[in-house]
């Protein structure tokens, strides 16, 4: 099941919303969801907003992140594979 409440620019929203999703739903089951974009400006996040997102979730049994916009900007590659390979 995809949360759509992580798709903030907020990182303390970002942080209680995947708390929420992992109570209700489990990590088994939740598809965390990204953006590429800074919501309130559709500026492109930076690689520190970014990486703090992947840190975060790193901490839970997670199994998926889905993205909102493409095309993913090249510095989220290797996030994605460090996220892939924990």
């Amino acid at each position: 099941m995809m949360q759509m409440d992580t798709y903030t620019n907020n990182f303390t929203r970002f942080q209680s919303s995947l708390q929420k999703g992992i109570a209700q739903i489990g990590p088994a089951k939740l598809g965390v969801g990204l953006s590429t974009l800074d919501l309130s400006t559709n500026a492109t996040m930076s690689p520190a907003e970014v990486q703090a997102r992947f840190d975060y979730i790193a901490q839970f049994p997670v199994l998926q992140v889905d993205i909102w916009q493409m095309p993913i900007p090249d510095f989220w590659w290797d996030l994605l594979k460090q996220f892939l390979l924990h």
